[in-house]
């Protein structure tokens, strides 16, 4: 058992569906099954994957699937949602470098992480940055990192988005935000520069493809690691 609740998600993505419509459906009317769903979701990252997050594939013949974690993302999801506790219980700063392949669900994995603490956290702020501002935000485009937390918000039940939230007052797209106005938490976006981050704190920050060409070759690595 990695997590507490990792034995009660099923890991095949057929089952897996099956198994989110009859708990979604069960929620609708067992107020009491309803919360022991959330509080399992807030408990455990791998659950809360497992239950309510979904991936996007153009290139397959199926292009929404389940998140499920494969064997070889579960530890890695799960060191970093534990560096966010470990970093807060201690007050330092702790780095997680992720080596991350084409299409093994890095960045959906480190977004549904925050998502997660974005629910429950209390003033969790996460910082994400990328190569260049078209990257990070648009209405349509869903390769950009805050097109990917709008869908996934979307998909969420309703019992679990937070209360009063409103996309018209809590989701800037001048900005790159959201705020989840229940309990102060936020999510930002920045493009990659000299200027990320100073003047504010940031419960996490995330520099998305940091290997890429264009962050080196511009000197927008280091500018970055100066920054944060």
């Amino acid at each position: 058992m990695i997590t507490p609740y990792y034995d009660l998600y099923p890991k095949d993505p057929a089952e897996n569906i099956r198994w989110r419509i009859r708990c979604r459906e069960r929620a609708l009317t067992d107020l009491r099954f309803r919360n022991a769903l959330y509080q399992a979701c807030m408990d455990d990252v791998l659950f809360f994957m497992g239950f309510a997050c979904w991936s996007f594939e153009p290139r397959a013949k199926v292009k929404i699937r389940p998140f499920i974690p494969w064997p070889h993302q579960e530890s890695v999801f799960v060191a970093m949602d534990k560096a966010i506790d470990d970093a807060e219980e201690k007050e330092i700063a702790i780095d997680v470098l992720v080596d991350k392949a084409r299409a093994q669900g890095g960045t959906f994995g480190y977004l549904w992480v925050d998502l997660r603490r974005w629910l429950r956290d209390p003033m969790f702020s996460a910082g994400y940055v990328t190569r260049n501002e078209a990257l990070v935000d648009s209405r349509t485009d869903s390769d950009t990192l805050f097109c990917k937390l709008d869908w996934a918000i979307n998909r969420l039940p309703f019992w679990m988005l937070p209360k009063g939230l409103d996309p018209k007052q809590h989701r800037s797209y001048s900005n790159h935000s959201w705020l989840n106005p229940e309990n102060g938490a936020s999510l930002v976006g920045y493009a990659a520069g000299q200027d990320v981050g100073m003047g504010g704190r940031k419960t996490v920050f995330t520099p998305d493809e940091f290997g890429s060409r264009e962050f080196v070759a511009g000197g927008k690595d280091e500018a970055l690691l100066e920054s944060l």
